[in-house]
């Protein structure tokens, strides 16, 4: 299993315990559409992480950062602090207005801006917000406070009707599930060490 770590895999349940309460039948499987869909999905994501945009439904010409994933681009160097931190930050590669997305669910008015580490007035263009005239090589960067909270699930699985199952979540990321997982842990709150890809 360790050489499938970090995969894309079928026919997963939300953690051992789960698929055992499913009869085994949604293990650790391989099936034959979900790897590449999933390398389809990681491709999309990433693509989509930073873009610059003429005048559209998202607003101004600019380039936009949509997603908190690390990503060197011909636009900018986007690094997010996600999980630890509620942190966004953009080193410019061309001079032009970025417009910088938080997360859907950080409240609003608990976000900051800043540029090259001092702090600017926060200015909204609909779910973006917005840095004008940013020169090559200038750092811009979002906060906002991690929210958390308890998500307590029950009454879903028909060979365990009294079952309740408790996921904690910080930002949008599962970090941790009672009944925990006995063999293959999927939300341990820390990131996973990944074995060296296969030659």
């Amino acid at each position: 299993m360790r050489r499938f770590q970090g995969g894309v895999i079928g026919g997963s349940g939300l953690n051992d315990y789960h698929n055992e309460l499913l009869g085994g039948v949604s293990g650790f499987e391989m099936f034959g559409c979900c790897a590449p869909e999933g390398m389809r999905a990681i491709y999309t994501t990433w693509t989509n992480v930073i873009g610059k945009y003429p005048l559209s439904g998202l607003g101004p010409a600019g380039v936009y950062v949509n997603l908190s994933f690390n990503r060197e681009s011909p636009w900018g160097q986007v690094v997010s602090f996600f999980p630890e931190k509620g942190r966004l930050t953009v080193k410019a590669n061309l001079a032009d207005t970025f417009f910088l997305r938080p997360p859907s669910w950080a409240l609003p008015q608990e976000v900051s801006t800043f540029r090259n580490s001092q702090t600017v007035p926060v200015e909204w263009s609909g779910a973006y917000l917005k840095f004008e005239g940013v020169k090559k090589g200038e750092e811009i960067t979002i906060a906002y406070p991690l929210i958390g909270f308890r998500h307590t699930v029950s009454g879903l699985w028909s060979k365990a009707k009294k079952l309740s199952m408790t996921f904690d979540w910080l930002g949008n990321m599962v970090v941790s599930a009672n009944p925990s997982a006995r063999i293959f842990p999927l939300f341990s709150g820390k990131p996973r060490q990944l074995p060296p890809p296969p030659v």
